[in-house]
């Protein structure tokens, strides 16, 4: 069943995403200051867009960000390759006006450091919506535990048309958790379903994405799988589970109300 399950397995790449891409940025832009203006160049713009694409979580830079990246990459490898076979003067301190050169292993081998680190993050820059999915299916994760305290204290889940506000008042939530990184200009992203109550089922829906809104309530109708690429969406079950659902998987569910979901 849909609901029994925990959170998907995610890629190793992305828990280690956060720290890679900061150290390749940083030897990136110490291999550049000891370099000189055109190879430095070459490294700043390779830096710059890494960190606008970093930032945007991709968006409209889906379409070409991948390629230019790829380009990019090879102009700055082939430079630095160009650089290497130099044997006059490879790398000179422009600052400083001192020319200081480097051997060709210490170059080699910081240039395989910072290509490898990059090289970590592709993975996040094909798929830059999976950073989204994972806050979101946090966020159901400790919405879950809030409806369970509540729950608790009160023997029912808050009112279905003021869930939202009920959480707030109690201090069991903050704003910001009632809603996914896609809804920059929303004020909630989940909706809760009216037919799961404390003794219902564990695999029964109880909150789920949503196109964004407060105080949302309702079924199937309200599912968003465009919140991550039409891949699907997050649901917190009503044993606490969340689960990442993909579209295929959705006439699974279990509403509550009698049966599964409906086409």
């Amino acid at each position: 069943m849909a609901g029994h399950n925990q959170h998907p397995p995610y890629p190793f790449w992305y828990y280690i995403s956060d720290f890679t891409w900061l150290i390749s940025y940083l030897l990136a832009g110490i291999f550049a200051f000891k370099s000189n203006i055109s190879f430095r160049k070459t490294f700043s713009l390779l830096v710059l867009f890494l960190c606008l694409l970093r930032v945007s979580g991709g968006g409209v830079l889906d379409i070409f960000g991948l390629p230019v990246l790829i380009l990019l990459l090879i102009n700055s490898i082939r430079g630095l390759i160009k650089a290497g076979v130099n044997k006059k003067q490879p790398f000179e301190n422009d600052l400083q006006g001192q020319k200081r050169k480097i051997s060709e292993p210490a170059m080699l081998i910081t240039v395989s450091v910072i290509i490898l680190l990059i090289g970590l993050q592709l993975p996040m820059f094909v798929r830059p919506q999976l950073p989204f999915q994972m806050i979101c299916g946090s966020n159901l994760s400790g919405l879950g535990k809030s409806m369970l305290i509540y729950a608790e204290e009160h023997g029912e889940y808050p009112a279905v048309d003021k869930w939202c506000d009920f959480m707030l008042e109690k201090g069991l939530v903050t704003e910001e958790k009632l809603k996914c990184p896609v809804h920059k200009n929303k004020r909630g992203s989940y909706a809760m379903n009216p037919n799961c109550k404390v003794d219902s089922e564990d695999d029964v829906v109880l909150l789920f994405e949503s196109k964004g809104g407060w105080n949302l309530f309702g079924g199937a109708e309200l599912l968003a799988s465009e919140n991550h690429g039409g891949n699907g969406l997050n649901i917190l079950f009503k044993n606490g589970a969340v689960q990442f659902v993909k579209v295929e998987e959705f006439g699974e569910l279990n509403w509550g109300d009698g049966g599964k979901d409906v086409e």
